[in-house]
């Protein structure tokens, strides 16, 4: 846990089962359906059960096939090429 960050989640749907990374401390393993995720502080009046995220999440509406947009846009020969200097700068604050 980097920069601060109080809490993360890692979220198994095929398992629904949550893992809950603290800093200094072992992660929390939640599988019951009732079993309440915890949240940072910012956000502690507000409760989620395991079964409430995955009836969320399973039930999200699917993703779209590739291919739709074949043939609108060109993506150009270097659009994986690294970024310049002076962007890469920019985004590190220097």
């Amino acid at each position: 846990m980097r920069h601060g960050t109080e809490v993360g989640w890692l979220i198994d749907p095929v398992e629904q089962t949550v893992f809950i990374y603290h800093s200094k401390r072992e992660p929390d393993v939640l599988d019951g359906p009732n079993d309440i995720i915890s949240v940072p502080m910012f956000a502690r009046d507000w409760q989620l059960t395991i079964q409430e995220l995955f009836g969320l999440v399973l039930n999200a509406s699917p993703q779209r096939p590739f291919g739709l947009c074949a043939g609108e846009f060109t993506v150009p020969d270097d659009f994986d090429a690294p970024l310049p200097e002076e962007i890469l700068s920019a985004f590190e604050g220097q």
